[in-house]
Parts: C-alpha cells; structure tokens; sequence
C-alpha cells in the first residue's frame, strides 16, 4: 500500500520541525488515550455531534499519535477517538509523530487552540504543563506558540485565581474579562457575592467592571475619610470631607455616604419624591 507523506503538523515553529512518519491505518485496540487529557469534561453530546459529523462527510483529519511500546498514544485527536469508537470503527487513519515532549505538547496545544469551544481554564493548564516541560519563561512561551507575551501573562495570572473564579471559569458560568474584573476585588465575601450577581444576571465585562470601579472607588473614599479622622499630635482631630446629598441638598460626612448607579429618569424621580 502506497503511503503518503505528511509535511507538517501543527503551526508554531516546534510543531513543524518534528520529525513526521507516514500516515497509516491502525487498529482501534492498539490506540491509547493520552497520559495527560487536556479536557476537564468530555461532553458526551458533543462526541454524538462530532461522531454524526464524521459519519456524513468523513474523517477530515487524521489522529496524530506517538509509539508507546506496542500501543499508539493520542497526541491529538482524543475526542475524534471517542467518536470514532462510538461509530464502531476498527482502523483509524493516524500520523505518526516522533519528537520530544514539549514538540508534541505543542502538536496537542496549536491544535486546541484553533478550537471555539476550549475553556480558557483548560488553556491555561494546558500552556502551565507546556511551561513545565520546556521551562521557558513567559516571553520564550507566548514566542513558540505565536502569542503575546501578555497574552501568556495572562493566562498563568488566572492560576493565581480563588477557587470560585477558578470553578466559575471551568463551568463556562463567567468568561475571562468577567474573571479579570473580579479579581481586583480583594475583599473574598465580596468576591464570591459579585461573582453570584454575575452568573445568575450573566452580567458584562462592561457591566462588572461598573461594579468593581465603584466598590473600589467608595473604598477609597472610606479609607481617606478613616485617615481625616484620625488624632494628630496636638490633640486636635481632623473633620472628615463633606458632600452635599444629591436628594436633600444637606451638607453631611463623606464617611456616611454610599454610592449607586441610577440613570437619569430615576434620578428625577427620586427628586421630586416620586416612586
């Protein structure tokens, strides 16, 4: 049987330089899962769509796998395995890789990151582990797989995360700018009830970052008026900032003020007693 040469698997600079073999048929029952598995959870309704798709038009894309004693473990492909074994297939068609363990991660991670549906908590992993493996910084990571370096920056930040963003951004409950905003909030309590407000209302980046400016802004103002009040040397006490209320036009502490949102309407109607 005439076998055809692969040129090249993957898109950085690492992934092309591996060393291809031919693409050959091989048994389903010598084909293992991969040692690390990239996905948190392995929906099994996607697999049915993906198993329906390939039954229609075809595997367009081949399994890429390395040699594991007498077995071929996944580098790239494990959900088009499963679908696969779903359609009772006995022969897939496969690539056959050989490189060292970070080229092949990179094989695995330009793969997924063409993908719609990865979570950016997988991602984040994913690039940790190729991090781990190489040992490149964060310039030297974000360079081999075509990214910023801020890019990169910002994704190993996410590991630094509390769990519940962590969790939130692994269940899809919030997205990646949501996570960004959140975490300028020091304050956990405050964290975990801004982030339940974000999940149920599926709140905006723009709508969050709202949220946390004005937290942050009347903590500060909170902490100037604690500073102002505090005795100095002579004995004399400072008077903490004044404000004219926006309702009754009363001049009063800053320190017994709490800021909202309103918009124009609502305003008028607060002023002229309305409800």
């Amino acid at each position: 049987m005439e076998k055809k040469k692969i040129v090249s698997v993957g898109f950085t600079k690492s992934a092309k330089e591996i060393q291809n073999e031919e693409r050959e048929f091989v048994s389903v029952r010598k084909i293992i899962k991969p040692e690390y598995i990239e996905r948190f959870k392995i929906d099994k309704s996607g697999i049915e769509d993906l198993a329906e798709n390939i039954k229609a038009v075809g595997l367009i894309n081949p399994l890429v796998v390395k040699r594991n004693g007498e077995k071929f473990e996944i580098v790239a492909g494990h959900r088009r395995f499963l679908a696969l074994k779903m359609l009772g297939a006995n022969k897939i068609s496969c690539v056959i890789v050989k490189g060292k363990d970070y080229e092949l991660e990179m094989v695995k991670l330009s793969e997924n990151l063409l993908r719609e549906d990865i979570n950016v908590m997988e991602e984040t992993e994913m690039l940790k582990r190729l991090r781990d493996i190489t040992k490149f910084n964060d310039k030297k990571l974000a360079k081999s797989i075509g990214k910023s370096e801020g890019y990169v920056r910002q994704r190993m930040n996410i590991l630094k995360y509390p769990d519940m963003l962590k969790e939130a951004l692994i269940k899809g409950e919030i997205t990646f700018s949501v996570s960004r905003e959140l975490v300028r909030l020091k304050n956990e309590n405050m964290m975990k009830e801004y982030l339940k407000h974000a999940v149920n209302g599926g709140a905006t980046p723009a709508l969050v970052k709202n949220w946390v400016d004005d937290i942050l802004f009347q903590d500060k103002i909170d902490k100037d008026n604690s500073n102002d009040n505090i005795e100095v040397s002579t004995g004399l006490q400072v008077p903490g900032a004044q404000f004219f209320c926006f309702i009754c036009g009363e001049q009063t502490n800053f320190n017994e003020s709490q800021l909202y949102r309103i918009d124009h309407e609502c305003s008028k109607a607060l002023k002229s007693g309305g409800q």
